[in-house]
């Protein structure tokens, strides 16, 4: 079903207003919402540092604060296996979806080709910071949720391409960031220029290789 929850909510009613729309419009207002998001961003930066490994002034003995590679919109909890009923449900319902999608695709006899992409943390170039990611939030490793749906893929018959372990090999090497602008944060939020240009290529090299070995498959003769 539809969910429309969101229109009744104060963050999009916030949105909508005319303070908000006017930013559109008028300079000065933009120099001023940048001016809000650098001061917004130099305190998330503290933050991250104040948590640090032999920084005592943590400002948070739970350990429960900012951790670099934490990201908004994003749980750190979808790198490890459910713990709760809510997470088990949520998982349940994308694997059921994906495999309803494959069945669909395949009812029609053309081909279901899954990739997983990859998040900001994934795919650092720095390894110490991806270690102290994995620490902070005590999992085992950053390609929990992209394992999962391989071996679902494998269960069900269709190819999957994981391209967050690629990648990040590709960006520990070059040390380079594949998310991130320079005019926003490096290493955070979407694909750059080079992340699009990376995963673009894997998947077209991937894609063609796949439906070439389908084509193959469907004009070898039966076997006897």
């Amino acid at each position: 079903m539809l969910d429309q929850s969101f229109l009744q909510s104060s963050e999009y009613a916030r949105r909508q207003s005319f303070l908000v729309s006017a930013l559109n419009y008028s300079r000065s207002l933009q120099v001023l919402n940048k001016a809000r998001y650098e001061l917004r961003k130099i305190w998330r930066e503290r933050q991250v540092e104040a948590l640090a490994p032999g920084n005592e002034a943590t400002g948070d003995p739970s350990g429960a604060g900012v951790v670099q590679g934490t990201e908004e919109g994003i749980s750190n909890t979808v790198y490890k296996a459910p713990n709760t009923p809510a997470w088990e449900t949520a998982w349940g319902v994308t694997e059921r979806l994906i495999e309803q999608m494959n069945l669909e695709v395949a009812g029609r006899d053309a081909f279901f080709y899954l990739v997983t992409l990859s998040s900001a943390i994934q795919v650092d170039p720095d390894p110490q910071v991806r270690s102290q990611f994995i620490t902070a939030n005590e999992l085992d490793g950053l390609f929990y949720p992209d394992e999962r749906l391989f071996d679902l893929g494998a269960r069900a018959s269709f190819p999957v391409l994981n391209l967050a372990p690629i990648m990040q090999g590709y960006a520990e090497a070059g040390q380079v960031y594949l998310h991130g602008f320079e005019n926003t944060t490096w290493g955070g939020g979407h694909w750059n220029e080079r992340g699009h240009a990376l995963a673009g290529a894997l998947i077209s090299e991937n894609l063609c290789q796949a439906l070439a070995g389908r084509a193959r498959s469907k004009s070898s003769p039966p076997s006897p």
